[in-house]
């Protein structure tokens, strides 16, 4: 499982990309990538080796794409860039991490208590599987949800 979650730490996942008939899917992938990072045009030959849609073909739904980049710095930047990203805003576009069912299956979990802190005004968000909640990670409970110490080593 370490193997598999290290190797989809390189990949993102593209979600709202209009399909075409012999689209060129690596083309679109890297000319939406320039639109939100324009400063790396450069490397995004060298970065993205392949893309291609995940999935059956279902009409009137755009599949997503997965990307697997080979360059993790750039697959960073990429990740971070969107969060305030006019390109993706007006394409109706957006990147999303590619997780294991594992990893989908306990943020499901933890995302209401992750919702529960936002709504009182704290930092909350997800890395991997993990919730952190100001800085700490959080595990959920009955009556809502524990914040790890920060001196604590497991």
């Amino acid at each position: 499982i370490d193997a598999e979650r290290y190797k989809r730490k390189w990949c993102l996942r593209l979600y709202g990309a209009p399909e075409a008939e012999n689209e060129k899917v690596k083309v679109k992938v890297m000319e939406i990538c320039k639109g939100v990072v324009p400063e790396l045009t450069a490397k995004m030959s060298e970065a993205v080796d392949v893309a291609h849609r995940l999935g059956r073909l279902v009409v009137g739904r755009a599949r997503a794409i997965i990307i697997p980049l080979a360059l993790r710095w750039v697959r960073d930047i990429i990740w971070k860039r969107p969060k305030n990203s006019s390109y993706l805003e007006e394409h109706k576009l957006r990147f999303g991490e590619d997780l294991t069912k594992e990893e989908k299956a306990s943020r499901a979990l933890l995302c209401p208590y992750v919702q529960k802190a936002c709504n009182e005004g704290k930092k909350a968000y997800f890395i991997g599987s993990k919730a952190f909640v100001d800085g700490r990670e959080i595990v959920p409970e009955k009556n809502g949800y524990y914040l790890i110490p920060a001196d604590f080593e497991a």
